[in-house]
């Protein structure tokens, strides 16, 4: 099988309301080690784009959160916007927006610690032929996710809040998952009680008492395997 070409188009999907994180939303521009939450992410994102490692990054979010759209550009990424919060209408609008990428990268904008660490075993799973490719931190397939442009059709009709997680039994071949250590990576953020759990991992980090906030790299090709 011929290796597949092409950069990989990064969809970062932020047009959830976050409810759980208090009234007033707010999550991916409240502050974490010291810049907005989403900010982590944008910034790795940015390096990626600027070493080809990805496209241009996309933000997909609701029209009225300027804050984060004017983030979004601040660090050089397209901004699409919707008015749902459900998983599936983002990452059908991301998908939409730019029909023509070689495959999309599905990111969660409050996992803030996903990087090009994570995101390169799957680009080279994808490469190799899958047709898509999930992370695994030891909880079965999460995020970050990539998927071919063969899977445009299928991403563009599903529906309700589950996300890709739909894709799995309608695929032509079983998904592709990279393994890799747990560690904050696989960390969303969806209550202020989870920003200063990781707050308080950050600084221990920062006084030598824990690993470093990535987690563990993919252990390569050899480690992947279906999706249970």
């Amino acid at each position: 099988m011929a290796e597949r070409a092409g950069l990989v188009q990064p969809l970062v999907l932020g047009a959830g309301l976050g409810r759980r994180f208090g009234a007033d939303g707010g999550k991916l521009t409240a502050p974490l080690a010291g810049v907005p939450l989403i900010s982590h992410l944008l910034a790795a994102l940015e390096r990626s784009a600027e070493r080809h490692l990805v496209a241009q990054p996309l933000l997909v979010v609701q029209p009225q959160a300027a804050p984060l759209i004017a983030l979004a550009r601040a660090h050089g990424c397209l901004v699409e916007t919707v008015s749902s919060d459900a998983l599936s209408t983002s990452l059908r609008a991301g998908v939409s927006a730019r029909p023509d990428a070689a495959a999309w990268l599905m990111l969660l904008a409050d996992q803030p610690f996903s990087t090009a660490v994570h995101w390169r075993p799957l680009i080279v799973r994808w490469q190799a032929g899958a047709q898509a490719v999930f992370s695994d931190g030891g909880y079965g397939p999460q995020p970050p996710a990539i998927f071919d442009h063969s899977l445009g059709e299928l991403l563009r009709n599903l529906t309700g809040d589950r996300g890709a997680s739909q894709l799995i039994g309608r695929l032509n071949q079983p998904p592709a998952v990279v393994r890799f250590s747990p560690g904050l990576w696989m960390r969303d953020i969806d209550t202020r009680q989870d920003l200063l759990e990781i707050e308080g991992q950050i600084k221990a980090r920062q006084r030598g008492r824990t690993p470093g906030l990535a987690g563990g790299g993919g252990k390569g090709p050899g480690s992947a395997g279906s999706a249970p």
